[in-house]
């Protein structure tokens, strides 16, 4: 082996792209001139077929050369026409899926060239395939395509892929959805690497799936996701929509979630914990039945809650609960924010509401966790409602005060706060002139692509069922905060 040349993560595909069938692998080149009114990236330059010795030309070639060695033993094809036109790609790839679907294959597609910005669609000499093309090539009853796009803009086909949300259905993108991809001198940077030939994977290559728990129905069940996402049995079982440089060296773990409309929006850290998790969902009569149950059984491992969240749309509840958090538990219901008195030593570790009623979770001793980013639980917590549409404390900018809780109560049209002060101790690792940041987003796009405003990590995320906005905030609540600040991502997933 070389010294340019690494392991291959090709040989660990299923990881990734896991099935009992056996793969077959269609590669294929995008034209090297798509047409003008289609607009791409000056990665690789337009070039004539003619060209031979042009950049894209030989990019394209590394490209090809180096997938074709990589899977050798399970190629099917590679098409390689600079002057292919869509009708010619569309008839490759329909021809290979009835093979492998003849053939009780698993189909995989790879592609490089021109992505089309904005959508990321394959570019050929008279126009673009789109992902949902290729989704609709496909027969109900055939095995799913991966598909890899070394392609800019690629990241639209993962978020279409993530959304659709069938089983097999998966695409591995060489960017992000507003990224172009990078070359080396040997062909695309991204399949240089994945093909253990160098590769500085300067973009984060994307993922759209989750090995090891299947969607059903258009929807994960709730207790199987969480299992999945929190596994520290099987390595890479995280697969949210940003990779940590494709390797996952630590485990990730959710430290915020929020659901709406059977949606759920979460908060991913690399874990510093070997806490055990486990999903709870039903109504509150059922879920309040299992967490009692649960936390009076000593020999239970996970007897505290984590996160307590409802949807507001289906007064459904959602718990994580985990092992070795705090030493005393106990849940109340209210209906006003006066009611509540916390015991001595306990503080707020989750809210929500369902029903015109809001439950919290006080949890004595949890102060000891201060690897878990939410839960640091610093002085002077206080408990608050306030109105978004008024000029509040709670809008978009610094803030004083962190927040470990937030929720909106859809009966009392009002929001409920946990907040905090920020650390001031440890001086050795915290600013003490440190504040939170607060940050509003109009939608979940815009979340996901504005993440990078907040100077630190983001450890609270809130969906507002009330006009589909999105609030992250970024507390300073660690000790460690250098050691925690690492590779944060946002997942959505839908659930049944």
């Amino acid at each position: 082996m070389s010294s340019t040349e690494v392991e291959c993560p090709l040989k660990h595909v299923e990881i990734w792209s896991p099935t009992s069938k056996p793969r077959k692998w269609l590669l294929i080149a995008g034209a090297s001139n798509p047409p003008e009114n289609i607009v791409v990236s000056g990665r690789r330059p337009r070039e004539a077929p003619t060209a031979r010795s042009g950049k894209y030309l030989s990019g394209v070639n590394f490209d090809l050369a180096h997938m074709g060695r990589a899977v050798e033993t399970e190629l099917h094809n590679i098409v390689r026409d600079f002057e292919m036109t869509k009708n010619d790609a569309t008839e490759r790839i329909r021809k290979f899926f009835e093979f492998c679907f003849r053939g009780n294959f698993k189909p995989m597609l790879y592609y490089t060239g021109h992505g089309e910005e904005d959508t990321g669609n394959w570019c050929f000499q008279d126009g673009t395939i789109g992902i949902e093309e290729i989704f609709s090539m496909c027969q109900s009853n055939m095995e799913y395509p991966t598909i890899i796009s070394d392609a800019c803009f690629s990241g639209h086909w993962v978020n279409y892929a993530h959304e659709k949300l069938v089983k097999g259905f998966q695409c591995l993108s060489a960017c992000g959805a507003e990224e172009t991809a990078l070359d080396t001198g040997e062909g695309g940077d991204f399949t240089c690497y994945l093909c253990g030939k160098g590769g500085t994977l300067e973009r984060i290559p994307e993922f759209s799936g989750i090995e090891g728990c299947a969607s059903k129905d258009g929807g994960y069940k709730y207790e199987e996701l969480i299992e999945v996402l929190h596994s520290v049995e099987k390595e890479n079982a995280l697969r949210p929509i940003k990779l940590d440089n494709w390797r996952l060296p630590s485990r990730k773990e959710m430290i915020s979630q929020s659901i709406q409309g059977k949606y759920l929006y979460s908060i991913f850290n690399n874990s510093y914990t070997d806490q055990s998790v486990v999903g709870i969902s039903g109504t509150w009569e059922q879920v309040r039945g299992v967490i009692q149950n649960r936390y009076n059984n000593k020999n239970c491992k996970e007897r505290f809650v984590y996160s307590l969240q409802a949807d507001s749309e289906t007064d459904i509840f959602y718990v994580i609960m985990v092992s070795d958090f705090g030493s005393e538990q106990i849940i109340v219901t209210f209906e006003n924010t006066y009611d509540v008195v916390a015991p001595k030593d306990f503080k707020i570790t989750s809210c929500t509401s369902a029903g015109g009623k809001y439950q919290l979770v006080l949890t004595k001793g949890a102060e000891s966790q201060l690897l878990r980013l939410k839960l640091c639980l610093p002085s002077g917590q206080e408990v608050q409602t306030f109105n978004k549409n008024e000029n509040n404390a709670f809008s978009s900018g610094r803030n004083k005060k962190g927040l470990t809780s937030i929720c909106y109560n859809k009966s009392k049209k009002e929001y409920l706060a946990v907040t905090a002060d920020i650390w001031k101790r440890w001086y050795a690792f915290s600013d003490p002139t440190k504040q939170a940041e607060y940050q509003w987003f109009s939608s979940w796009k815009h979340a996901k692509m504005g993440l990078s405003v907040l100077t630190d990590d983001a450890d609270i995320i809130f969906s507002d069922p009330t006009d589909g906005s999105f609030l992250c905030v970024a507390n300073y609540f660690t000790v460690l905060p250098s050691l925690l600040s690492t590779e944060t991502c946002l997942s959505c997933y839908k659930l049944q």
